[in-house]
């Protein structure tokens, strides 16, 4: 099983595929970067080519990778690369599905990916790819010869059973062993090319791929290895012990490096996988949720800054987290070796929150909300063969497009709208793997045909539910968008609420965690204080200052002490708002600061009286004596009048009319008293 997420803000998530077929002599096939869009040649097809759909192939050929990079002498990208005179180079991208239509097994994939690099040229930089068929898996990683020769060095290792490897873009094959081809092989000049380039002299035992053609830095350990620590954190064996590189992760201890593979701790599921790669670090010392880069709510993402930022001469980091929103699509590629076809389970888009489809590698025929042609993204071939929508151009009928507009809405308010994304894939996801199960029993269920026959049925079946599944699942994608956003919207979080006769729902206002409330107080000083509360007042500079007890106290009429104002929440315009609670501890602050007052001046109401008023059993309205009004004036207010706010809104032209009648349905007159509450 292999995992593979494409990282690119550029790349557009569709599936490309290649059908099969027989070829005469002569026929070539087009080769284009991946990278760049351009072209690179046109190399001779082989007699015939087997269908590919994605990152598999009809015999569960399995192909993925991650750039790497290395020395900057070797890099073979933008016309670099010493390429063959005839037919031109090819890239790291056509190497993958080139080999993908020629070859059956991982093995033979290494070796055809061996011919064609040297027999064409390398037009890209160091690169690792990862290789499985129904009985193995490698991990190869490679580095072309840049403008010196043509070409290409590698090392290929087997990861043995029962063990986990990972890759992102960091060079992670070290040592290896000799004479041990059931396990790793290489090509014979990868020592020696070092050598010839001066940038290694010692022993063949000794030579480290990685530390000689890719050596890690801080940011290959902080933006790269971080995330398969992470990934080990998760999966790993105890006995691995996995903490002891987490000095290695971070960046500050690069000689503290991670085996190339590990044991792991139980067997892995299909939705085990789609789950890890939508990791963001959670419960590591990396875990980019909790400073207050994650704003108010929590999110694990850096919208808008990128990876690296500065403040002044100081450089600082983003964390790349693995499920991230710089993907284009993601895969998790299934090699069963009792099943007749492997199963490419693809989402666009952010693997976080990607739907992903169910594709038979035998797949000949894609719906047009996924489909990619043998385009490989690029926007001119798209536009050309007619495809639903590019990386510029929006369109519903796109599932790259949908699945963005579910993430980006996730991302603005993580922690209330991501929860209910994944719940929601894991639904989908739980019954879609019942009926790939299912899907897998029809395709073996024609004992009666012949070979040939059985295997044009079963390709036909399994081209169709594959076809149709994606087909649903885009509609269902872009359903669920609506109806998360109308659950979300405008801040707030809707539910059902059939006693509402108006609207049949209720709007419930999330707010925000204590920490992010003292982040923003902390940061903001006096600047949304509402004076009065937590026993804090504020000056006409603006200052924080105790507040007073005035020797007037302020009237207090039958038990009851008189408020400025008649509460916003009442209103239906400020319904929802989250003012209650504010409400309630400016109501407080202002009983006690007035009973204060009265006891000052002797003037409290007798035990009897003000139980009965905290009670309700008595509703006092009168006007307020003008020594009260003026105390009143003096005060500052924790909350402007309703009649003040109407008249100013109205004078400064904020409101029409139909706002100010909200307003008006909410006033009262200023001579009514509010009542006491009980604790006080």
């Amino acid at each position: 099983m292999i995992a593979y997420s494409a990282d690119s803000g550029t790349l557009f998530g569709d599936i490309s595929h290649w059908p099969a077929g027989h070829h005469q002599k002569g026929d070539l096939r087009e080769v284009y970067s991946w990278d760049y869009g351009t072209r690179l040649g046109a190399i001779p097809q082989p007699t015939y080519t087997y269908n590919v759909v994605g990152n598999t192939n009809e015999h569960q050929l399995t192909i993925g990778e991650t750039t790497f990079g290395g020395l900057e002498i070797l890099d073979g990208t933008n016309g670099k690369a010493v390429c063959d005179e005839t037919y031109g180079c090819i890239d790291y991208g056509s190497l993958i599905w080139i080999t993908l239509q020629r070859t059956k097994s991982a093995r033979e994939a290494i070796q055809e990916m061996d011919h064609l690099m040297q027999t064409y040229g390398y037009a890209s930089t160091g690169e690792s790819f990862a290789i499985a068929d129904p009985h193995e898996v490698w991990l190869m990683e490679v580095i072309g010869k840049g403008n010196i020769s043509q070409g290409a060095v590698w090392v290929a290792t087997r990861i043995p059973d029962g063990h986990v490897s990972s890759t992102a873009n960091q060079a992670r094959t070290r040592t290896f062993a000799r004479g041990d081809p059931d396990n790793v092989l290489y090509s014979e000049d990868v020592v020696d090319f070092a050598r010839s380039i001066s940038a290694y002299s010692g022993s063949d035992e000794e030579f480290s791929f990685s530390d000689v053609y890719n050596p890690v830095d801080f940011f290959g350990a902080r933006f790269c290895e971080a995330r398969v620590f992470s990934f080990f954190v998760a999966v790993a064996a105890p006995s691995e012990h996995v903490e002891q590189y987490l000095s290695y992760a971070k960046g500050y201890n690069l000689t503290n490096r991670m085996p190339l593979y590990m044991k792991v701790g139980k067997k892995l599921s299909v939705n085990d996988t789609m789950w890890h790669m939508r990791n963001h670090y959670e419960g590591t010392w990396l875990d980019p949720r909790n400073d207050v880069g994650a704003e108010a709510w929590q999110s694990p993402m850096r919208l808008g800054e990128g990876l690296m930022w500065k403040l002044g001469s100081q450089s600082y980091v983003n964390e790349r987290v693995i499920g991230t929103q710089y993907a284009g699509w993601n895969i998790v590629g299934v090699q069963r070796p009792n099943k007749r076809y492997s199963v490419l389970w693809f989402g666009a888009d952010d693997s976080t929150f990607s739907l992903h489809a169910p594709i038979y590698g035998a797949t000949s025929r894609i719906p047009p909300a996924w489909d990619g042609a043998d385009c490989m993204g690029r926007t001119a071939c798209r536009e050309k063969h007619h495809l639903v929508g590019t990386i510029k151009d929006f369109d519903f009928g796109s599932m790259h497009w949908v699945t963005n507009m579910i993430a980006n809405y996730a991302y603005s308010r993580y922690d209330q709208v991501a929860p209910a994304v994944k719940s929601k894939l894991a639904e989908l996801e739980g019954d879609l793997f019942a009926q790939v199960e299912a899907m897998d029993q029809k395709l073996e269920a024609h004992p009666q045909l012949r070979r040939s026959q059985l295997d044009c049925e079963a390709a036909k079946q399994a081209t169709e539910f594959s076809f149709n599944t994606a087909k649903r699942l885009h509609e269902v994608w872009l359903k669920f968008y609506g109806e998360l956003f109308a659950t979300f919207v405008d801040g707030y979080k809707m539910t059902a609420d059939p006693d509402d006769l108006f609207s049949g729902v209720r709007k419930v206002t999330p707010h925000w965690s204590e920490t992010w409330k003292g982040t923003v107080a902390n940061a903001t000083g006096t600047h949304y204080m509402v004076p009065g509360t937590g026993g804090q007042c504020v000056d006409a500079d603006g200052r924080i200052v105790p507040c007073p007890v005035e020797a007037q106290p302020r009237a207090v009429v039958g038990g009851q002490v008189p408020l400025a104002n008649v509460p916003r929440s009442s209103n239906k315009a400020f319904r929802g708002l989250g003012l209650e609670e504010v409400e309630q501890q400016a109501a407080l602050a202002q009983t006690a600061h007035a009973r204060a007052a009265a006891e000052a001046a002797g003037s409290l109401p007798s035990p009897r009286e003000e139980a009965r008023t905290a009670h309700g059993l008595e509703a006092t309205v009168s006007a307020v004596p003008k020594a009260a009004q003026q105390h009143r004036r003096q005060r500052p207010s924790p909350l402007v009048p309703a009649s003040q706010l109407l008249a100013e809104s109205e004078e400064d032209g904020l409101v029409d009319k139909v706002e100010s009648s909200f307003l008006q349905e909410s006033l009262v007159k200023e001579s009514i008293l509010h009542e006491a509450p009980a604790e006080l």
